[in-house]
């Protein structure tokens, strides 16, 4: 991954109340320095602000859909680990949809109001397969 950091094109700072500004940092610590110390900040162009903060949305939507696709892995890898023996649960996808259709051990489908994204969807499968496995048992 490249590193997109913008070139610093001047240094400011309060000085006395007073915004001051210089292309030179060491200046510009000088300057700052007591018996008025503040902190000198980095003046950056607007394109290249502008940039860096599209690339922050656009890194952000990526780890949005990273979040997304664990949760969906954490629920299969919690599926095959904890649905009740003869439980099935498929994933159906087709263009712009998905679902997921649980079935018992008889295999029949069961009805659930699915909701929320696929991840949930399963997790409400297994949910519901559990607590019928369980009610079966008694």
């Amino acid at each position: 991954m490249t590193t997109n950091k913008p070139e610093v094109v001047a240094w400011i700072w309060d000085y006395r109340g007073r915004h001051m500004a210089t292309t030179d940092y060491s200046q510009a610590l000088e300057l700052a320095e007591p018996p008025y110390p503040t902190e000198v900040e980095p003046l950056i162009r607007l394109a290249d602000y502008q940039r860096l903060q599209a690339d922050h949305e656009r890194l952000q939507a990526e780890c949005e859909k990273l979040r997304k696709d664990a949760a969906t892995e954490r629920q299969i890898q919690r599926a095959a680990q904890h649905l009740p023996e003869g439980w099935r649960i498929t994933v159906e996808v087709e263009k712009d949809a998905g679902w997921i259709d649980a079935f018992n051990p008889d295999g029949s489908r069961i009805e659930i109001d699915w909701i929320g994204s696929l991840a949930e969807q399963i997790e409400q499968a297994i949910d519901t397969a559990m607590q019928e496995a369980a009610h079966e048992s008694h």
